[in-house]
């Protein structure tokens, strides 16, 4: 009638992250990386050429030129010829940009829980508690950024620790032999990546001058992301062949984790984008969703192995709690009055395709949508300049066949209609962001299982 578990679990982790940056300077009169000399035969010649001669005139139906390309590894080559001949030289803070760059992060969580299961006549409940204790240390350094260089290399060690108790419960009931219906209360938890906790200042220097140096801090106080969320669905079974469901879905949220972009002053006046992690105040989600599959056994059996599936879900967010710039004084910091959709929260999706099955043969054609949504890495300090990525529709096939018992020859094929991908900035029609354009991209080959 009824199951009972305890447990006990403990997961240690440890990760380093190591990072080499070179940073060259010229020690002789005039430059070698004016690309235009490097391409000229002379100095090819002299010192191998770094440009990977290939034009992308095929890009966006070959309305634009995006000229030619640089190779990395001829790169490192004509630059180990130039400094044995003593025209250019390492600079020396390297050492130092690489130390802030690496990491060393330990994570340790442990665990207990208890769960019991409990089945009379239709109802099936399952109630647990799981209580968890997250023990974190990082240690990275930390610089000074003078002229343009790096120097006062220091250690920096940050911690977080926390405990959490997460309540669940699921009930099912089931009114007949097709409808089921679910009702869930759970109390989820996730937690900052390590990248996100590192009390780091990243300092990284675009190789072109239009562009700012990129400036991102880590936080070791980041909070984990907290959930309450309410799930009631009703599952119809069409006979042994198809499923049609409904569900509706609500999240109260906390601390959620987000990016924020701005542009700042360093002390030695440099101007540079700033990214920096931050906890919202907590977010709501709420929505619903259908779904219907079913294998299509009418027409006297002509359709054997089709089958057809959809599902659809739409949504609503909003989070609450991040930080714009004070009008009144550029160097405060307010919250946000306007509403602002959770970041990484897709409104609405579509999902539907034909699937066949039989006589060894597997294959599905699937079409997918989804509305545009507010980018985890998109929130600005100005509202009106969030990044955006928008909507996008795909259509892909795969088609397989097994022969024997171990071995499978497939063919895959996806983005068949080469859909660009699209950002803008608070406003699509005023602020295009980028337009990202790509092939369809395919897959052949064979597998075989033991």
């Amino acid at each position: 009638a009824g199951v009972i578990k305890v447990g006990a679990k403990a997961k240690l982790r440890s990760r380093e992250a190591r990072t080499t940056d070179r940073f060259y300077g010229s020690l002789a009169s005039g430059t070698f990386w004016n690309l235009n000399e490097l391409r000229s035969p002379t100095n090819e010649r002299l010192y191998g050429s770094v440009v990977a001669d290939y034009r992308s005139i095929s890009a966006v139906d070959g309305r634009y030129d995006y000229g030619f390309f640089i190779d990395p590894i001829k790169v490192r080559e004509a630059t180990d010829l130039l400094i044995s001949r003593g025209l250019i030289n390492r600079t020396t803070d390297f050492a130092a940009r690489s130390q802030v760059g690496s990491y060393d992060a330990e994570e340790d969580v442990y665990a207990v829980y208890g769960q019991a299961q409990l089945r009379r006549d239709r109802w099936t409940v399952l109630a647990g508690v799981r209580a968890e204790f997250t023990d974190a240390t990082f240690t990275t350094a930390a610089v000074d950024s003078v002229g343009g260089n790096f120097v006062n290399l220091r250690p920096v060690r940050g911690a977080n620790d926390y405990w959490d108790v997460m309540p669940g419960l699921h009930v099912r009931y089931d009114a007949s032999k097709q409808w089921v219906l679910r009702a869930a209360v759970t109390t989820p938890i996730a937690r900052p990546s390590y990248r996100q906790l590192t009390p780091t200042s990243l300092l990284v220097r675009s190789p072109d001058d239009a562009l700012l140096p990129t400036l991102t801090e880590g936080d070791s106080t980041l909070k984990p992301t907290r959930s309450r969320n309410v799930d009631l669905t009703a599952e119809y079974y069409l006979g042994s062949i198809g499923l049609v469901s409904a569900g509706v879905f609500y999240k109260d949220m906390s601390n959620n984790v987000y990016r924020q972009r701005d542009t700042t002053s360093l002390a030695d006046g440099t101007l540079v984008e700033r990214r920096r992690f931050r906890n919202a105040d907590g977010a709501t989600v709420y929505g619903y969703e259908l779904s219907y599959e079913q294998q299509l056994r009418v027409f006297d059996g002509a359709l054997d192995g089709f089958s057809v599936f959809a599902n659809y879900t739409d949504t609503e967010s909003e989070v609450e709690g991040l930080l714009a710039r004070d009008p009144a004084s550029p160097n405060t910091f307010i919250k946000r009055t306007q509403k602002t959709p959770l970041f990484a929260q897709v409104d609405d999706s579509l999902n539907a395709g034909v699937a066949y099955s039989r006589f060894g043969i597997d294959g599905r054609i699937a079409y997918s949508w989804r509305s545009g949504y507010l980018l985890f890495n998109g929130v600005d300090i100005n509202p009106k300049l969030d990044r955006y990525l928008a909507a996008y529709q795909q259509l892909d096939v795969s088609l397989s066949y097994r022969f024997r018992s171990h071995f499978t020859v497939f063919i895959e094929a996806t983005n068949l209609t080469n859909q660009p991908e699209r950002a803008y900035d608070g406003d699509r029609n005023l602020r295009p962001d980028y337009a990202e354009y790509r092939d369809w991209a395919g897959n052949i080959g064979i597998r075989w299982r033991l």
